[in-house]
């Protein structure tokens, strides 16, 4: 009897204790990461590069429905892509073509607005 009544509040105390657990988990404030200032709700970006020749690149802006806005080839700049900066004046030229796309301006072919915030 004494091993029986061992055994059986042994499992009642196991069982408690996973039933506390999940509730503690339902209860569990929301711990899911931030998105980065650099990500935009519109749209993104591809940077598409060459390892021997890292001052050329070609850089790619889509909505967020996967529908190219605007591509752009630069040369002469070596885009550092791991700085935050960088990442932001992408994020500005995506907004900027983004809006001038859904406002329904013509393209504008000649213009070249990511040389023009990476000139030195």
């Amino acid at each position: 009897m004494n091993k029986l009544f061992k055994s059986a509040l042994f499992t009642l105390l196991l069982l408690s204790a996973g039933l506390v657990l999940f509730a503690q988990d339902e209860n569990a404030p929301n711990t899911s990461p931030t998105t980065p200032s650099w990500v935009s709700e519109k749209g993104y970006w591809v940077v598409e590069s060459n390892i021997h020749q890292p001052k050329q690149a070609r850089i790619y802006f889509y909505t967020s429905n996967n529908v190219l806005v605007y591509k752009e080839t630069i040369e002469g700049v070596k885009l550092r892509l791991n700085k935050y900066a960088t990442k932001m004046k992408l994020k500005q030229v995506l907004e900027k073509v983004i809006d001038e796309k859904t406002a329904g301006d013509p393209p504008r072919n000649s213009t070249q607005f990511v040389a023009v915030l990476f000139k030195r």
